[in-house]
């Protein structure tokens, strides 16, 4: 307190210090969104990992023959056949209840773990001074380049990735209980596990 009795003015920020705050806080947004950005596409590998063994072992049943002779490799693909084989009578009919609809709703989030495997990432400023995360996808054609852009917002962010973290959570119990079935009831096929590719350059 001064003699008067008022407090003192806190100095006013140098331009210096001004463009230094400003560089930290697009750091931290940076940080915070390659965060989200690892979070989600972790998820989707989260459900995949339980995804893979579930289709290996249904393929090999007779029943499902018909939808495919392997596991396909891109995601969709994989869902599309997991779907199939839900959806064809066989041993898994009454397994598999509420899987088709939580797949329906880790779909919902395909095009978002997409950008984020594939896009750039950008620190823009709102007009309200808000720092929002840009994610520029390029794409080459024939005879062009196309550019397309997405902005997420921190709140955004943090509520994609609970709801995905909560669909996710439960497919992936699901499908490892449905592995474990179909293990324990209609097949004894191993998972063999492989070893990491050599880092060695």
């Amino acid at each position: 307190m001064s003699a008067t009795g008022t407090e003192k003015a806190s100095p006013a920020a140098s331009p210096l210090q001004m463009a230094q705050n400003r560089k930290n806080s697009i750091n931290v947004a940076r940080k915070e969104a390659h965060a989200f950005r690892g979070e989600l596409i972790d998820r989707f590998a989260q459900f995949e990992r339980s995804l893979g063994p579930v289709l290996v072992l249904a393929l090999a049943l007779p029943e499902y023959a018909a939808v495919a002779k392997k596991p396909a490799h891109l995601l969709g693909q994989k869902i599309e056949q997991l779907n199939k084989i839900v959806g064809t009578e066989g041993p898994l009919n009454g397994l598999a209840n509420g899987i088709v609809a939580n797949l329906e709703a880790l779909r919902r989030y395909e095009k978002a773990r997409h950008w984020m495997a594939h896009a750039t990432l950008e620190i823009v400023q709102a007009e309200s001074d808000e720092l929002l995360y840009l994610f520029r996808l390029t794409r080459a054609g024939e005879q062009s380049v196309d550019q397309s852009t997405i902005v997420i917002s921190k709140v955004e962010a943090k509520s994609i990735g609970s709801a995905l973290g909560t669909i996710v959570d439960i497919l992936t119990r699901q499908l490892d209980e449905l592995g474990k079935l179909q293990r324990s009831k209609f097949t004894h096929l191993p998972i063999v596990a492989t070893a990491p590719p050599d880092r060695a350059v």
